[in-house]
């Protein structure tokens, strides 16, 4: 007996009550929305890789392989771009808070957890890695017309999210929304009529040049 599993990025809880706090607003803003498959909070998360159903021995073996590419990994921070209607807002399936991938640190992330699974006959996803955190999956793709404001893309130093937070009367995102990067989560994920349920069954820090160097 196997189970669904996936290796993601954990997040802290000021950055949990400040997407809560989106999450919202938006639907506030767009009350047709208010009905449709919300995260839960507690299941806010950035993917890095999903690896199917695995074996309790490969999800072993898996984990040893990550905890072995994530060892040679900085830890970096990702910045909050925008809020991001997928496709897009005239026939939207999902709302994402995405993030910059400014160094490619992300993405050279992934391609490292990419290589370990690839060795369980787990294939690359060939799309382009985009770090992100899904609010919400529409039940039918539909326009979100209310949450327009929501969707422009950050014009400050530091990437915070832009847009005006009518509900609650201050801007929303800043700092509170990046994610500081200093360890890859393992999740089992097991699927009920009330939505997933994500479990963490371990984690590896990213150690970076500078703690290897220590180590020998």
């Amino acid at each position: 007996m196997g189970a669904r599993c996936f290796a993601g990025i954990s997040l802290n809880d000021t950055t949990v009550r400040e997407l809560t706090r989106i999450r919202d607003a938006i639907r506030a803003d767009a009350p047709d929305w208010r009905d449709e498959k919300w995260v839960l909070p507690q299941n806010y998360h950035i993917t890095v890789q999903f690896f199917g159903t695995l074996t309790e021995h490969d999800l072993a073996l898996l984990q040893s392989g990550i905890g072995e590419v994530v060892a040679s990994t900085e830890p970096f921070t990702l910045h909050a771009e925008k809020v991001q209607a997928v496709p897009n807002s005239r026939r939207c399936g999902m709302l994402w808070v995405q993030y910059l991938d400014e160094g490619h640190h992300f993405a050279e992330l992934v391609a490292k957890i990419q290589q370990a699974a690839s060795a369980f006959g787990i294939l690359p996803d060939e799309r382009t890695a985009v770090p992100h955190i899904t609010l919400c999956r529409a039940r039918h793709p539909k326009a979100i017309a209310g949450g327009v404001p929501f969707l422009g893309s950050a014009r400050t130093e530091n990437s915070a999210l832009m847009g005006s937070d009518r509900a609650l009367g201050r801007p929303m995102g800043g700092q509170a929304l990046s994610v500081s990067v200093a360890s890859v989560t393992v999740f089992t994920s097991v699927l009920s009529p009330r939505g997933p349920k994500y479990t963490e069954i371990g984690a590896w820090p990213l150690c970076g040049k500078a703690d290897r160097a220590e180590t020998g």
